[in-house]
């Protein structure tokens, strides 16, 4: 069943909400309930808690819900997953590991992408204060809001 499922979602990822099809349905990769934890094949960070993935990924469905599809679509990518993380508690890189990547490498976020993602959200929300509704209705200078971010870890 893992590796159907794992074909299914992605080997590479925890879980899946699918914000983009008409389903509710959240798909979770290989887990231990017992020990709260979801599986994914990857070389690290390969392992996440089972709770932060089901938030992470009913948030999509919950944003999806809120915003509508059509908005779900277009909005970026570092708003629609940067909010699932903040919402879920973090990422799977600890902050000391995802701020020494970014300032390391800030022109390729490869490897900490989501890390990035959600300290955007989190210093939005956190920081300026920001509404949900804010941060899915407003328009930000990306670059800016990067460099800010960046400069604040």
């Amino acid at each position: 069943l893992y590796s159907a499922l794992s074909l299914y979602i992605g080997a590479n990822s925890f879980g899946k909400g699918f914000g983009l099809l008409p389903t509710n349905n959240v798909f979770i990769n290989d887990a231990d309930v017992a020990r709260d934890l979801v599986f994914r094949k990857a070389p690290s960070f390969n392992q996440r808690s089972l709770s932060e993935v089901v938030a992470h990924e009913v948030t999509h469905l919950l944003v999806r819900e809120k915003f509508g599809y059509v908005k779900n679509v277009t909005m970026p990518a570092w708003k629609r997953e940067g909010y699932a993380e903040y919402v879920s508690g973090g990422t799977t890189i600890d902050y000391a590991t995802g701020a020494n990547l970014w300032k390391a490498n800030p022109q390729n976020d490869r490897g900490y992408q989501y890390f990035k993602y959600y300290m955007l959200v989190k210093y939005l929300m956190d920081h300026d204060k920001l509404t949900v509704d804010e941060l899915f209705n407003r328009d930000f200078d990306h670059a800016e809001l990067e460099h800010k971010v960046l400069n604040s870890l």
